[in-house]
């Protein structure tokens, strides 16, 4: 059994901190049999943070007043190669999963719980491309209010350092996030997390929302 979780969210929301951590925990060996009736495998992780264009591509869409890159656009990304590697990732789960080797597993496990492999996707964006979030069966959200996405930015270090961050996240990461936001199909299967909380209650959250659904 293949269990895709996919974690979107604005920038500075927590996605990437609490995907590392889900995945971390969820591959620990000590926690593979934490579900009743599962026994967890391969756990596996992809950020789509990995796939934006060189500085130098002809991909980039430039913004002349600042000359800075728009980084919140789909175009930003190899999304062709974002697709492929999730599409090839969820295939090569599902030949492990027909032939996983489970000698080391007790008899009572195998009999009892049922054998899962996981895929946990992360990234600003990744529920805009259909090629993607066709495979997401659990779909979380994380939000911000403006101010705190504003300030969280702020305190981040990036390799290239937007010479206006204030106005860039005004003018280009606030209503891009929303413009996006608002094309992903299927909202209502959406399960938005505040992400103004603390990072512990923001994993707790989420952990429950995957045991939940595995449990239904």
């Amino acid at each position: 059994m293949i269990f895709v979780i996919g974690i979107s969210g604005l920038t500075g929301a927590g996605k990437t901190t609490v995907a590392t951590r889900l995945h971390q925990y969820l591959s620990d060996p000590k926690n593979a049999d934490v579900f009743d009736g599962v026994h967890i495998n391969k756990v596996l992780l992809i950020h789509q943070d990995k796939y934006f264009y060189a500085r130098d591509s002809p991909h980039h869409k430039w913004i002349p007043e600042i000359n800075f890159i728009n980084r919140e656009v789909l175009s930003a990304l190899d999304m062709d190669k974002f697709a492929a590697d999730v599409c090839t990732t969820v295939q090569n789960l599902k030949v492990a999963d027909e032939f996983n080797d489970i000698s080391t597993i007790s008899e009572s496990i195998k009999e009892e719980r049922k054998q899962i492999n996981i895929l946990i996707i992360e990234g600003f964006l990744i529920f805009n491309d259909e090629r993607i979030n066709q495979h997401c069966q659990l779909r979380i959200h994380l939000y911000l209010s403006y101010n705190v996405g504003l300030e969280r930015r702020l305190k981040r270090n990036f390799k290239h350092i937007n010479p206006k961050p204030e106005w860039y996240y005004e003018h280009y990461i606030w209503p891009m996030y929303h413009r996006y936001l608002n094309e992903v199909p299927n909202k209502n299967n959406l399960i938005c997390l505040n992400g103004e909380l603390s990072f512990d209650e923001v994993f707790s959250q989420t952990y429950d929302s995957f045991a939940e659904f595995l449990r239904k």
